[in-house]
């Protein structure tokens, strides 16, 4: 790669953020993380190959990461990414009900332990 992966991620936040001023409305968390493949894509477009949506991550079984940036292994029984990158995307919409926004901070918490699984 030209760039460094810290070059390229605050690039393609930046390019995030400024999708999101521009009016870009986000419904589900899929666009979101359509969103960031896109920007990631835009910055660096040798990542075609590192970036990985809802995929498995290496020694993490049974959980899936929204947004990953590395190469496939097969260290396992399954082909994995081996990150040098993990996003965990959320989003509290507008309009959600008392009981669907205690649902999301439940599902905050879990995607917080499966961030905290690949960094320890």
């Amino acid at each position: 790669m030209k760039k460094n992966l810290e070059q390229i991620n605050d690039q393609s936040l930046n390019r995030l953020i400024e999708f999101l001023n521009s009016g870009f409305e986000i419904l589900m968390e899929s666009d979101l993380v359509a969103l960031l493949f896109h920007c990631y894509l835009l910055t660096e477009k040798e990542l075609l190959n590192k970036i990985h949506i809802e995929t498995r991550i290496l020694n993490i079984e049974r959980k899936r990461i929204d947004f990953a940036i590395g190469k496939v292994t097969n260290e396992n029984k399954r082909p994995s990414i081996k990150p040098e990158l993990v996003i965990e995307c959320k989003i509290f919409s507008n309009g959600f009900t008392n009981s669907q926004l205690l649902k999301r901070f439940k599902y905050l918490k879990e995607d917080i332990e499966k961030v905290g699984l690949w960094t320890s």
